[in-house]
């Protein structure tokens, strides 16, 4: 037979609440009677129900001092007060990068290669030096296979730029 302190069903129920008697309300016992108890091996056994105990009275302290915080008025003054929460479709984990406005590698290679196509438009809109046009272009197109090698799905993946249809392929881009 297993010694007593073995027996979750024989301690544990007597101790999870006790009856008040003057004011006859149901409550949590102020210390537990059981503690740890070393078995014949020399292991020790958890005691589950100090650990309850210790779990509401930490549950019931912050409770009481969330209900201290919004009788102050401390959660009247926060942001999107009164307006519904706004739950993500999809994946959670790119909805709360996108709150903290975090962008990943390729994104930013992206936006990177988007601002130099528009550079080099204007660049060459302003009459610059086409001369320049052929290396400017191969350095893009390495960005772009960069940015390709980087993307997380074939799909988005966009092709190399030339100098005769550069302003029909910096559409990709927007």
């Amino acid at each position: 037979m297993n010694p007593l302190w073995k027996r979750k069903d024989a301690l544990l129920m007597p101790l999870w609440f006790r009856r008040n008697p003057a004011t006859g309300k149901i409550e949590v016992p102020a210390s537990p009677a059981v503690s740890a108890a070393p078995s014949t091996n020399g292991e020790v056994y958890e005691n589950a129900a100090s650990t309850i105990i210790q779990e509401r009275r930490t549950q019931s302290w912050i409770d009481e001092a969330i209900r201290e915080c919004q009788q102050n008025g401390g959660l009247d003054r926060l942001e999107g007060k009164g307006k519904p929460i706004e739950v993500p479709t999809g994946d959670i984990m790119n909805s709360i990068l996108k709150n903290s406005g975090f962008l990943p590698a390729w994104l930013e290679l992206q936006h990177e290669i988007r601002d130099d196509i528009r550079a080099l438009i204007r660049q060459l809109d302003a009459g610059g030096d086409t001369a320049s046009l052929p290396a400017k272009l191969a350095d893009l197109n390495k960005k772009i296979a960069k940015y390709n090698n980087s993307v997380p799905t074939p799909v988005l993946q966009k092709g190399r730029l030339h100098a005769d249809s550069l302003r029909q392929q910096a559409n990709v881009w927007e």
